[in-house]
């Protein structure tokens, strides 16, 4: 039987249809599908690679700007697995075991000038010796904190609080009012050094608790404080200054200088928010203390934001992690077109993934955080400056957007804290 053209060109056209059925169900069945799966088409590179050899990306992209990015990478030849285990948060009677020993360390010489030092609640009412008032944040029920004060005189209380998750607040009322703790007002900043891109804390004296004292001496005395006092009531190796804002009291001529630390284990930083990134609205901070040093020589308040006080570390990652250039492809695939983002920094940070007990991740978490698992993972942080980072609560003045060196999932965090 003789086949005519038509019939030739029906047959090719089929099987050149089967075959592009073939190919598509081959592609399919060994790419896979599902969260990640995008980063089949990304190399994997050495740790040490990334190390010694990562630059800032030279490609020209329509929407990020990397021409003035400073690039932070820690010299380290490992990064771990960690994670902080569900349900282990302190029991009242240890958050006030806490707040004692906060209280000695930071305010040792209100302790020392006062040898009969007697504690209150915040009405003043005489607490036995060794207890703590029960207090509740106002934001979940279940952020139970021991609280202890110290009236000095009917103006100046010494305060320490402590969270059932792990975070606390020193604070003296002298400089630092409870009204504008609770209202965010920190005075007005003047200056902020970025201390994690190279720059120096300034040697130029100010007026603060009524004597000369420079942001670089705050600075020292902030680090001896952390280092020396407090780093064993936290959940870290090191701390390491990133950030110091020179704040004018708006009561006075006097000056304070807060600066922000981030946590370190073995030279790599935390990202000071979690994924998700909030519960009911609220921001999840993570692996950030704050020291405001009001006068030489003295502490007006110390805020650790971070909800975590155990850690478990869990061994080495595989040797296998994004390179830069590839995660800078992503953020731009992220970020909306024809906007350009100038980024300032790039660095490698640990960043908390907050689990639900039943092992999914979820856009938003429940109300509180009993039973969620946090976990660390390595991420590209690409900061992007606040248009005004003087005008901010806290010394946080940039946003970011981060993409999971493992997984090359992207994460972004703007405005968080504005």
């Amino acid at each position: 039987m003789q086949i005519t053209r038509k019939k030739r060109l029906l047959i090719i056209s089929i099987a050149a249809l089967l075959l592009i059925i073939a190919v598509l169900v081959i592609v399919f069945c060994f790419v896979g599908k599902g969260k990640g799966s995008k980063n089949s088409k990304y190399a994997t590179t050495p740790l040490s690679e990334v190390i010694l050899n990562t630059q800032i990306p030279d490609k020209e992209y329509e929407n990020l700007d990397l021409s003035g990015a400073v690039l932070n990478i820690p010299q380290t030849d490992k990064l771990c697995k960690f994670n902080v285990p569900a349900d282990t948060w302190y029991t009242p009677e240890q958050c006030t075991e806490k707040c004692y020993y906060l209280f000695n360390s930071v305010f040792d010489y209100v302790v020392k000038e006062n040898p009969d030092i007697t504690f209150s609640d915040m009405s003043g009412q005489p607490l036995a010796e060794g207890e703590a008032e029960k207090s509740t944040n106002n934001i979940t029920g279940n952020f139970s904190e021991a609280e202890i004060n110290y009236f000095a005189d009917d103006e100046t209380m010494y305060s320490c609080r402590c969270g059932r998750d792990g975070h606390f607040i020193i604070y003296d009322s002298q400089t630092v009012s409870v009204a504008a703790i609770s209202a965010g007002a920190r005075g007005v900043c003047e200056s902020v050094i970025h201390l994690d891109r190279g720059e120096k804390a300034p040697d130029t004296k100010y007026t603060s608790g009524g004597e000369e004292y420079s942001a670089a001496q705050a600075l020292t005395f902030a680090e001896e404080v952390l280092n020396e006092r407090i780093i064993d009531a936290l959940p870290c190796s090191d701390v390491s200054p990133t950030e110091l804002a020179i704040i004018k009291d708006p009561d006075s001529e006097n000056y304070m200088f807060k600066i922000q630390f981030e946590y370190m284990y073995e030279k790599t930083p935390y990202f000071h928010l979690s994924v998700p990134a909030s519960i009911e609205g609220r921001s999840l901070d993570y692996g950030v203390v704050y020291v405001t040093v009001t006068a030489p020589g003295k502490v007006g308040e110390i805020y650790n934001m971070c909800g975590l006080h155990e850690v478990e570390i869990g061994g080495e990652f595989d040797d296998k992690y994004i390179p830069l250039a590839d995660a800078a492809g992503l953020v731009s695939e992220h970020l909306a077109p024809y906007f350009k983002q100038e980024i300032s920094e790039i660095s490698i940070k640990y960043t908390c993934f907050n689990t639900l007990p039943d092992g999914e991740e979820q856009s938003e978490l429940p109300d509180t955080d009993d039973g969620v698992k946090k976990e660390f993972r390595p991420c590209w942080c690409f900061v992007i400056d606040k248009s005004d980072p003087l005008n901010v609560d806290y010394c946080i003045s940039a946003n970011a957007i981060l993409v999971d060196m493992k997984t090359g999932e992207v994460y972004s965090f703007l405005d968080v804290q504005n």
